[in-house]
């Protein structure tokens, strides 16, 4: 039976907060930030996100823009947004994963954005990515 083995990556979704210098300067700032925390490098930069971590190993953090996010609020609250977690795996064999997940009670997303990555949702609705590699 196929097993998934590496957790690829983390993803924080961002926005600015409010009267902050823009997004894309926000992401790179907490990319900045857990670079310093963890003593990891930046790499990876695009418009979109960037990535921390140590070349060569995995997993790392992706720091994504996401218009109109809302971050959750601690503590929970009835009704405010809750807690979050995006988690990215490395697979060998894409169909394979995906068949797997699927078995084990995960759906595909109804939108794709890239062939070398499918997004999914856990049996709870989390969403995860399988990336092949």
């Amino acid at each position: 039976m196929y097993r998934i083995t590496h957790l690829f990556s983390v993803q924080f979704c961002c926005r600015p907060p409010r009267g902050g210098r823009g997004l894309k300067y926000f992401i790179r700032a907490l990319a900045g930030f857990y670079s310093a925390l963890l003593g990891w490098d930046r790499h990876g930069e695009n418009t979109e996100w960037v990535s921390v971590g140590r070349m060569g190993t995995l997993p790392f953090l992706l720091f994504q823009e996401v218009e109109g996010y809302r971050p959750p609020v601690w503590p929970e609250k009835p009704g405010e947004q809750q807690k979050s977690v995006h988690l990215d795996f490395a697979v060998g064999d894409l169909a394979a994963a995906v068949a797997l997940a699927e078995g084990l009670g995960a759906r595909k997303a109804p939108v794709q954005y890239d062939p070398g990555w499918t997004v999914m949702f856990d049996p709870a609705g989390h969403p995860f990515c399988l990336n092949q590699l």
